[in-house]
């Protein structure tokens, strides 16, 4: 009788352990990293002295990026990204004479915030598809070998067309010293990993 009940006792405990370890782990909502290739039309003063840009960019957040599969628990959340964008520069003809302006390269190291509106629902399942970023920071432009420190910001809003893949529309403003305000149109390309 006492065998009995220390095995059934036993058998009881490893039950128990095996419940309590049947936990799901909980899913994961998005991506935390994305790699995005970018074309940038000079907007303003910008334009009269550049055509366009190119540029590329790696972001990061917490499982914000991507077509979301549980909603963040909380709406707004961090994200930080680097990148760099090179803008050719225009030719012009003044009073006879050809003159090019020179290419610009930017670098930049940017954080804010990024806000995920959806929730995951079949109604609205085209809000787990998007997010909004505001991010600003430190730039550095390089224009005829010469360098100049400034800073930037970043408005933009993801749609992503497949689980991994998104189509990023925004505007970018740029002010360094030596330099008039510089403002951009951004159509990002990118993936997440």
């Amino acid at each position: 009788m006492k065998k009995t009940v220390f095995i059934l006792t036993g058998c009881l405990f490893s039950v128990f352990a095996a419940l309590a370890q049947n936990k799901q782990v909980p899913e994961q909502k998005g991506y935390r990293h994305t790699v995005a290739a970018s074309i940038q039309v000079p907007i303003g003063t910008f334009a009269a002295s550049h055509i366009a840009g190119i540029g590329s960019q790696y972001s990061w957040s917490r499982y914000r990026f991507g077509h979301l599969t549980a909603k963040p628990s909380k709406a707004i959340g961090f994200t930080a990204d680097g990148g760099i964008d090179y803008y050719l520069g225009k030719k012009i003809t003044e009073a006879g004479y050809s003159f090019r302006f020179g290419n610009y390269l930017y670098l930049h190291s940017f954080a804010g915030i990024m806000y995920n509106p959806g929730k995951v629902s079949k109604q609205n399942e085209y809000l787990n598809m998007i997010n909004l970023r505001l991010t600003a920071g430190p730039t550095l432009g390089l224009y005829k070998r010469n360098a100049d420190v400034g800073y930037g910001v970043r408005l933009c809003g993801s749609y992503y067309l497949m689980e991994k893949i998104a189509i990023t529309p925004g505007m970018m403003f740029r002010k360094h010293a030596l330099a008039s305000t510089l403002w951009s149109a951004i159509l990002h390309v990118s993936y997440n990993f």
